[in-house]
């Protein structure tokens, strides 16, 4: 990798950092700072940035109402976070990558049956959806997982049966007809790999409507449950300190609207990418 493309496409480098630094941080520091996310010491409460508690602890990010460390707590929250964004889209994206190759290829009444099908889930207001089943059950980590990976499956199933329908004409596709290649062959050889572009650009702009999908359900109260730390119950705990604690609201917004746009510009990296007319550029 030379230093000029580096240069070229500094966003793209810079992205893909900030990104592995939430990842890695939202890894290490929950299990390396003390005192932890969830230890209390009211002694320390509203502690500013920069400050030190009194047995001398110095907080980085400051405390919280309950004297808690902010920075365990939003490497804990950065955490929770890519871990429902990622898996939530890996899961979505091979139900999806799945339906969208068996309904495009296969078409007919079974292309029908499934495109209803999508159509039918594609129909409810996945908020409001989300809301309803989350107040009926007890949220975990588990639950809002589950939920993202069954509510936004049909989207990655509809990008992914446009672009059968486009490959499965082209000439590569009829000569592994022509000489004998069996349907799932075809498939996972020929006409799968020619889909995974597509898929993971919009799996990379997902990511980051999962996460803020997330975070609004948590600001909400409706997501996971106090006292696990995720950056939307943060931001709806810290609303009575708006005026008084800045760094309690300040945090774990920034941090979610940062790894909503790295996530974004990454999909803007691998669209150009996979678009021979925009790498051309």
């Amino acid at each position: 990798m030379s230093v000029a493309r580096v240069l070229r496409r500094p966003g793209r480098w810079l992205a893909w950092g900030v990104l592995l630094v939430f990842a890695l941080s939202g890894i290490v520091l929950p299990q390396v700072l003390r005192p932890g996310p969830l230890e209390q010491n009211l002694a320390n409460r509203l502690l500013p940035p920069g400050a030190r508690g009194a047995d001398g602890t110095a907080y980085m990010f400051g405390t919280d109402a309950l004297g808690r460390d902010m920075l365990a707590r939003l490497a804990y929250g950065a955490r929770l976070s890519l871990l429902v964004g990622t898996v939530s889209v890996l899961g979505s994206g091979s139900i999806g990558l799945l339906v969208g190759l068996v309904s495009g290829y296969v078409g007919g009444v079974s292309d029908r049956i499934l495109m209803r099908l999508v159509d039918l889930q594609l129909s409810f207001p996945f908020m409001i959806m989300a809301i309803g089943i989350l107040a009926a059950v007890r949220p975990s980590v588990d639950v809002v997982i589950v939920l993202f990976v069954v509510a936004r499956w049909p989207a990655y199933a509809r990008i992914v049966r446009g672009s059968v329908l486009e490959v499965k004409s082209r000439e590569f596709v009829s000569a592994a007809r022509v000489v004998g290649a069996p349907d799932w062959q075809i498939l996972l050889r020929h006409v799968a790999p020619s889909c995974l572009g597509p898929l993971l650009v919009f799996a990379s702009f997902e990511l980051a409507s999962v996460i803020i999908a997330e975070s609004s359900l948590g600001f909400l109260g409706v997501g996971i449950a106090p006292p696990t730390p995720t950056w939307g119950n943060m931001l709806a705990a810290s609303r009575n300190y708006l005026r008084t604690a800045w760094w309690l609201v300040v945090l774990p917004g920034l941090g979610i609207c940062l790894v909503a746009l790295t996530a974004n510009l990454i999909g803007d990296d691998l669209r150009d990418h996979f678009d021979p007319r925009l790498r051309r550029r």
